[in-house]
């Protein structure tokens, strides 16, 4: 098989090979946690871009099912990676989403979740993921999915009228 098609141990053979998604994992294991700064826009207004971080820790078989509005860190079937909140459970895996999305992705099967967020650094605030704050917030967060382009519409609205108001 080619190296670049090897899948790491534990994934199905047909899954690409990430080797930073292996660093990811062996890390986990060898620490027990991993802190990552967040890259991507996909879990604003939750999450920003290179402003804020998670913690990792190792997703175990005790974990599964995860709760809906858990957010996981997940490789997708073409070896990429991925850090979502978790919509529900279904017979294939799970249904993940973006907090700054409106589709879903899916279903993400058991083996390709290797860590769940247990604590982020939202703008320089520690917030512990499994909270009740926390996990409301995600299940209102999940439950406006259907609404998500107008209020993003808004967003931007407020912020470009603001943004000629200020200068």
């Amino acid at each position: 098989m080619d190296a670049g098609l090897t899948a790491p141990a534990g994934f199905p053979a047909a899954t690409p090979r990430n080797p930073q998604l292996d660093a990811l994992r062996g890390s986990l294991a060898l620490l027990g946690s991993v802190t990552l700064t967040v890259t991507g826009d996909s879990m604003i207004p939750t999450l920003h871009h290179l402003r804020d971080a998670v913690v990792l820790a190792p997703f175990t078989d005790a974990d599964w099912p995860p709760k809906p509005g858990r957010i996981v860190y997940a490789q997708r079937a073409d070896g990429g990676q991925v850090m979502h909140r978790v919509i529900k459970t279904v017979s294939g895996g799970v249904i993940l989403n973006g907090d700054g999305q409106v589709w879903l992705e899916g279903p993400i099967p058991r083996e390709r979740i290797f860590a769940k967020v247990t604590t982020l650094r939202r703008n320089g605030r520690l917030i512990q993921a499994d909270s009740p704050a926390s996990l409301i917030y995600g299940r209102v967060w999940l439950a406006l999915r259907p609404f998500r382009r107008k209020i993003f519409a808004i967003i931007r609205f407020i912020r470009r009228n603001h943004a000629g108001q200020s200068g």
